[in-house]
């Protein structure tokens, strides 16, 4: 009776068992997941005059642009019905008691690029903050968007300086050189550089940047392209080098006599404008212009033609 009694417990439990895994298998493959608020994500890739957190932003009013993405891939037809932009002038971001420096409002637009800044006047070489969020066409908003920055174009203080003599088609490609100390913690160093045609720029050794052939080609007439870098990294304590290499670019194409040559023309000789502001942890700061302090050498090129080629002498490097 006892051994009876004991199979019974055990088909029991063994059923009540299976009725609970039966039980649990029915709920989660029932379960639905949990709606969103919104049908977007937050906005994404944010550009400010077309550019992910640019340098040097040179019209008075930029403007604003974002990527959307449904939050399933099963939402077709997904729109933005509004937005609202905040910028703050700290570049720090957004803090629960700040006021932003300007504030759009809710706009009701599907509008995701060519959003103008509205706000008070922007103040030259100054960081800004920004971010958006967005509604869906039912109406729900999106969290904000993780915090972008751009910098506003510098007010240039530096001169253009050439080396005597580099105007002899002869003459070899100059160099330049500044060196200059730092006596207190760098937090921020933004160099802004124009070589005429083209540069290459080192710091305590190490090239900035990873472009070539820079500045960019443009109708020297009218409008001369500069390029800007964050070179905090580069900085040192105590005494720094800035060096600058030219080359003639499109800006003064020699006469090549025994290479192919498509035409020539030049602009004038060699020349570089070079600022470097640095900013110091407590707030002062200190600006490196290109001036006739500045020491200058013939280079290691001793001939450069876009169509010509270029030669190199590695003995004068």
């Amino acid at each position: 009776m006892a051994v009876h009694f004991f199979a019974a417990r055990l088909r029991f439990c063994r059923t009540l068992l299976l009725a609970l895994a039966a039980s649990a298998i029915t709920a989660l493959g029932g379960a639905q997941p949990r709606r969103p608020s919104s049908d977007l994500f937050p906005p994404s890739a944010l550009r400010c005059d077309g550019w992910g957190n640019p340098l040097a932003v040179s019209t008075p009013q930029p403007q604003f642009s974002w990527s959307l993405a449904a939050t399933a891939p099963d939402l077709y037809g997904v729109t933005q019905s509004a937005y609202q932009i905040q910028v703050s002038a700290s570049s720090g971001g957004f803090g629960s008691t700040q006021v932003p420096l300007w504030d759009s409002g809710v706009v009701h637009s599907a509008a995701t690029f060519g959003i103008q800044y509205g706000g008070p006047t922007l103040e030259p070489q100054h960081e800004y903050a920004w971010r958006v969020r967005v509604w869906d066409k039912r109406g729900s908003a999106t969290a904000w968007s993780t915090v972008a920055h751009w910098r506003q174009a510098p007010t240039w203080h530096a001169d253009w300086i050439e080396s005597p003599g580099a105007a002899s088609p002869d003459a070899p490609l100059p160099l330049f050189r500044k060196t200059f100390t730092l006596t207190h913690p760098v937090i921020r160093a933004i160099l802004y550089a124009s070589g005429l045609g083209q540069d290459e720029l080192r710091l305590n050794g190490r090239k900035v940047g990873n472009d070539v052939l820079t500045p960019g080609w443009s109708d020297y007439r009218k409008t001369v392209f500069y390029d800007s870098y964050d070179v905090t990294s580069l900085l040192r304590p105590g005494r720094n080098v800035i060096g600058v290499m030219l080359g003639n670019g499109m800006y003064r194409v020699l006469h090549t006599p025994g290479r192919y040559t498509k035409f020539v023309g030049s602009m004038g000789p060699p020349k570089c404008i070079v600022q470097l502001d640095v900013e110091f942890a407590g707030g002062s700061s200190v600006q490196i212009d290109s001036d006739e302090s500045w020491k200058t050498a013939p280079g290691p090129i001793t001939f450069s033609s876009t169509y010509g080629g270029e030669d190199y002498d590695a003995r004068r490097n």
